[in-house]
C-alpha cells in the first residue's frame, strides 16, 4: 500500500498584515520509518474571505510506501512572508536550493555509530532524493527522529537566506504522531483541519485553516 499527504487548501478568516494580503507558506517535514521529505511551499497571496488551494505542483508533501509499523509524523509551520523583502528577492527556486545545499551538506558530515535498535533513513530533499544517515537514539521513534533533522535543515536553509533583521512572522505550527497502524490498509482518505489564529486587541491577529488529507492507495 501506498501513503500519501497532501495539502488541499488553506481558509484565511483574518489576515496578519493590517493591509493587503499575507504571503503564506508552509515548511517542515513529514516522515514514517521509511524516509522523510523536506517541505516547503511557495508563498501565495492570501486575503481576509479567501480559501486558496495549494499550488497543484507542491499539493503533495509527501508520497512513499506505507510501512508495517512505526508513525507517521507531521511537522509543518505556517508563516507571512515579506516575500521580496525577507527573502532579498531571491526567489522560491534560491530557497528551495538552500534547502537543498543543507540537506547534501548534512548527508556528506553525518556519522552514523553502531547503536542498539538504530535505523538508518534515507531523506526526500525538494530537489529529489538525498540519502541521509539519521540514527535515532535508543526509545526514539525513528520517524519523530527524522523528522526533526530534516525540520532543522529546513530551518537552516531559509534562515541562510532570509534577513536576520526583519524574520519572517510565524503564523501558526503543527506536530503530530500518528500510528501507522491507525491508518488502516484499506484504501481511502482521511481529512483533517489544521486552524490556527491569534485575537485580541494589536496589529498582529489572524485566523487560519489549513485543510489536509491523507491517502491510502493500493
Amino acid at each position: 500500500m501506498k501513503l500519501k499527504v497532501v495539502l488541499d487548501r488553506v481558509v484565511c478568516r483574518d489576515t496578519e498584515d493590517i493591509v493587503g494580503a499575507d504571503e503564506f507558506y508552509v515548511s517542515g517535514a513529514v516522515a514514517t520509518d521509511l524516509g522523510a521529505r523536506a517541505i516547503l511551499t511557495k508563498p501565495m497571496d492570501i486575503k481576509e474571505g479567501q480559501d486558496l488551494a495549494f499550488d497543484a505542483a507542491q499539493r503533495v508533501i509527501f508520497e512513499g510506501e506505507l510501512p508495517e509499523s512505526g508513525n507517521l509524523v507531521i511537522d509543518l509551520t505556517a508563516w507571512d512572508s515579506d516575500f521580496g523583502k525577507d527573502w532579498n528577492e531571491k526567489g522560491y527556486r534560491q530557497a528551495v536550493k538552500a534547502i537543498a545545499d543543507a540537506l547534501a551538506q548534512h548527508a556528506a558530515t553525518a556519522l552514523v555509530p553502531t547503536l542498539a535498535g538504530a535505523a538508518a533513513v534515507g531523506l526526500t530533499g525538494p530537489l529529489g532524493l538525498i540519502v541521509v544517515p539519521i540514527v535515532a537514539k535508543v526509545g526514539v521513534p525513528i520517524a519523530r527522529e527524522a523528522a526533526k533533522v530534516v525540520v532543522g535543515l529546513v530551518d537552516k536553509g531559509l534562515n541562510s537566506i532570509i534577513e536576520a533583521s526583519d524574520p519572517d512572522d510565524l503564523l501558526g505550527s503543527l506536530s503530530i504522531d500518528i500510528p501507522v497502524t491507525d491508518l488502516g490498509r484499506t484504501a481511502g482518505i482521511t481529512r483533517r483541519v489544521w486552524g490556527f489564529k491569534q485575537g485580541g486587541v494589536g496589529i498582529s491577529t489572524w485566523d487560519y485553516d489549513v485543510h489536509y488529507s491523507i491517502h491510502i492507495e493500493p
